[in-house]
């Protein structure tokens, strides 16, 4: 098994300080025994072949990945006392995850580049469904959670890049672009404060906390979604506070591709799509501004639109395979290649759903928390629901608290009361490309 180029994509822009690291952390109505975590790590990490992965460097510099055998001994499991490793190196026996536990909390700490959200999520839901079947529950896993059983399903392993290709109809793709779906990058606003707190080690991390329930009821009540509807929150809040007159407000949003092409892939299956706001559509009632992003929304996710964009792809990834990570140069260009890139989005806008875990679960799993840091020029805002509690987890890479409370305001506006959470400045633990084992020379071959 190796990389798929949307894995390898993550491992290459770790290289710029921009690949991000994902962490979860379920609580537990029973305490965590760190002896059977590992027996049920070490299941989960059967049960998900991309997790075995480690990275390599080859002698000629290239990014490889090797699979060995492994024990409940080898897994990265460890009692947490707040300390920070590099994940894929030595501190975590070369896996580019960890395992850690407190009391009755399991925390799994990932690289993006074995996974995206849903993907990481998923390993975490597999451990603990092996943690609890290990202490002798049985667990209806009713289809929602990957087990060792999966490894028989060949799609669990697909790449978006090359599954895209067998989907992709040049005779359904749009002649042109829809003038609707696009913003010259001149024209996206990103919020001052980056430019001065650019790539810092630690992201300043809140969570609003809502009412589920009241939210939902608020949401329908203007006939919009989840999604839709927090764009147009953050907008309307943005334009305000940072009184802005002539840019765009452009949430990229993660689509999950899994079920539009037939896969179960664990792996890294979604594509980004941009959804903007202008200060023209701010003039519209609410109502009629969701019903206007649903509109281009439903526009930017036409499948065949995103194909052609993921199979148009190809040259990107292959650039990856030129550069040599022993050579400091090359390192040094991609480097300031993807650091200097001019923002695409205004923020990031990811996770707008519930979590739904399987009944016999559900009832073991008291709490659920993500941590999703910054690591590029724009603030990132994920939504988790689960039970009745709803979670606006905001990241973000400079101190100010300001637009935060501002935008607590805009929700009490539309009927919604917050709580807030100020967690302050979190740093995780990172994926540092140059701490990755290398391959010994085996020189030339006997003649």
């Amino acid at each position: 098994m190796e990389f798929s180029p949307n894995n390898k994509l993550f491992f290459y822009l770790s290289a710029g300080a921009k690949a991000a690291v994902l962490e979860y952390a379920y609580t537990l109505t029973v305490p965590v025994d760190p002896d059977i975590l590992k027996l049920a790590v070490k299941d989960a990490v059967t049960a998900f072949p991309v997790s075995q992965l480690k990275p390599v460097i080859s002698p000629n510099g290239t990014l490889s990945a090797v699979l060995s055998d492994f024990t409940a001994e080898d897994m990265p499991v460890y009692q947490y006392d707040g300390s920070h490793v590099h994940l894929g190196a030595e501190d975590t026996n070369g896996y580019v995850f960890k395992v850690c536990w407190s009391d009755n909390r399991i925390i799994l700490t990932a690289s993006h580049a074995i996974g995206d959200a849903r993907g990481v999520n998923s390993f975490l839901q597999t451990i603990v469904y092996y943690y609890l079947t290990r202490l002798g529950y049985e667990i209806d896993t009713e289809g929602l959670v990957y087990t060792i059983e999966d490894l028989s399903d060949p799609t669990i392993t697909d790449s978006l890049v090359e599954k895209s290709k067998d989907f992709y109809s040049s005779e359904k793709s749009p002649e042109q672009d829809d003038v609707s779906l696009i913003v010259d990058t001149d024209d996206i606003f990103s919020p001052p404060e980056q430019k001065i707190y650019l790539r810092t080690p630690q992201t300043r991390y809140f969570e609003i906390i809502l009412d589920n329930r009241k939210f939902i009821d608020v949401v329908k009540s203007f006939g919009g979604t989840p999604l839709t509807f927090v764009h147009a929150v953050i907008a309307e809040t943005m334009y305000d506070f940072y009184k802005i007159t002539d840019k765009f407000i452009v949430a990229n949003v993660p689509v999950d591709m899994r079920t539009a092409l037939c896969s179960r892939a664990q792996s890294n299956f979604t594509f980004n799509v941009n959804l903007n706001i202008s200060s023209d559509d701010l003039h519209l009632d609410m109502e009629t501004l969701v019903k206007t992003l649903r509109g281009r929304l439903k526009k930017a996710t036409e499948l065949n639109r995103m194909l052609k964009d993921i199979a148009a792809s190809d040259a990107y990834y292959a650039y990856f395979d030129q550069i040599s990570l022993t050579d400091d140069t090359m390192l040094k260009a991609f480097s300031d290649y993807v650091v200097n890139l001019k923002p695409t989005r205004t923020y990031l806008l990811s996770n707008i759903g519930k979590f739904v875990l399987p009944k016999d679960m559900s009832s073991f799993v008291s709490n659920v928390e993500f941590v999703f840091p910054v690591v590029e020029s724009t603030p990132v805002f994920s939504m988790i629901t689960y039970k009745d509690r709803a979670s606006l987890i905001v990241a973000q890479n400079y101190e100010d608290d300001g637009f935060i409370e501002a935008l607590r305001q805009t929700f009490a506006k539309y009927g919604i009361e917050t709580g807030l959470n100020d967690r302050g400045l979190i740093q995780l633990d990172d994926v540092k490309i140059m701490d990755f084992p290398r391959e010994p020379d085996q020189g030339a071959l006997p003649q």
